[in-house]
């Protein structure tokens, strides 16, 4: 792929903030919600609101903490666990649209030492989820490495005029 801006994400990044990082996180918080819910049972229920206080801020807090984890699994992450580097397809077009991924609904994407929540880029009535579009905006022509399943770009380049 020629072109005059190239930028180039790694997998591994990817992979271990969008699909590894939360499939151990959700298990982590399915294991605290059931033991949250046997030690609810434990309790005989006239007295639960009393005695089970902690256990109802813990069952908020992880379901909190699921929804949050959960979210990048269905952004397709969760693709991550059957797709590999070498799935990798080649899209070409124009950007039609950009935009940037919050906290609340994404995930970590690896700027800045790991950290940083992501953009996303349409091309061809598709999105895709990247680190950084860096310079790149609406109506430029590029062309992308893309993982098909779960839409992330391993690569991007702004095509020449």
């Amino acid at each position: 792929m020629g072109g005059q801006i190239a930028m180039v994400f790694e997998y591994q990044i990817y992979f271990r903030q969008n699909c590894l990082g939360p499939l151990v996180f959700l298990l982590f918080t399915i294991i605290a919600l059931i033991w949250d819910a046997i030690e609810v049972i434990k309790v005989q229920r006239p007295v639960c609101i009393k005695k089970c206080g902690a256990e109802i801020a813990l069952f908020c807090i992880c379901s909190f903490l699921f929804t949050i984890n959960f979210i990048p699994l269905l952004r397709g992450g969760i693709y991550l666990l059957f797709e590999r580097e070498t799935d990798k397809t080649i899209v070409s077009g124009v950007i039609e649209e950009t935009g940037e991924i919050d906290f609340y609904t994404g995930a970590k994407y690896g700027v800045e030492q790991n950290q940083g929540s992501g953009e996303t880029i349409t091309i061809s009535g598709v999105k895709y989820y990247l680190v950084t579009y860096g310079d790149l905006k609406e109506g430029d022509s590029v062309t992308a490495e893309v993982l098909p399943k779960s839409r992330f770009v391993l690569s991007i380049m702004k095509n020449d005029k």
